[in-house]
């Protein structure tokens, strides 16, 4: 297990969810790129391979590498009660649930790229793209409820992962020539091998699960 420093000042404790927070901006970015490119594009058909799209998939991955470090400074710097009442309100409330709170920014930042690559990076008339739009978004809202009254979240952890995948591999493939667009596909390949082999309980185990399974018969 590791430890914890104690006696850290309130604004390193801040630092996770400042990366998270960095999150929920990218995908507010990429949500007005997108609006945008669905406005213009009816009159300008060119914007569909327009350099944007290369920013949209650079944000995107930049904003789920925060998501890899969000968790290890909270865990290293974690806040006291005392430090939560010097919050600002609103940012008191969302320390209420880190849970919600960090499911909903992963949500901001992956449907805002959903909605971009659907509308903006993939050749799907606009009824297409909103029926996939409502259906993934909605099954997301399905897999956030089911963790938050308290169900085992591995089936939900699982979904998530295949629609980050999807999303970025559309936005990659919209964005590259097929040969570059392939190349970083086995990037993305090797390092979703290195996660797997290096942090394999993240993805294959859940100790709401566990408990479930090692409880005593009754």
């Amino acid at each position: 297990m590791k430890k914890t420093e104690v006696g850290v000042g309130l604004p390193r404790k801040m630092i996770g969810d400042l990366f998270t927070f960095s999150r929920a901006a990218l995908g507010g970015v990429i949500l007005g790129i997108a609006l945008w490119c669905i406005n213009e594009a009816s009159v300008n058909p060119s914007l569909r391979a327009g350099n944007h799209k290369l920013a949209v998939l650079f944000m995107f991955i930049l904003g789920f590498l925060t998501d890899a470090v969000d968790g290890p400074f909270a865990r290293k710097w974690p806040y006291q009660t005392e430090d939560i009442a010097r919050l600002p309100r609103f940012w008191q409330r969302l320390r209420q649930n880190p849970q919600l709170f960090d499911a909903l920014v992963d949500g901001i930042l992956l449907y805002s790229a959903l909605a971009f690559a659907l509308f903006c990076g993939l050749d799907l008339t606009f009824a297409d793209s909103m029926a996939i739009f409502v259906a993934t978004v909605l099954l997301g809202a399905y897999g956030t409820w089911q963790v938050q009254s308290g169900r085992p979240k591995l089936l939900y952890r699982w979904v998530y992962i295949i629609e980050v995948a999807v999303v970025l591999l559309a936005l990659t493939f919209s964005a590259l020539p097929v040969r570059s667009a392939q190349m970083l596909t086995n990037c993305y390949g090797l390092v979703a091998a290195l996660l797997l082999l290096f942090k394999p309980n993240r993805y294959a185990d859940d100790p709401k699960m566990s408990q479930i399974k090692n409880a005593p018969s009754k």
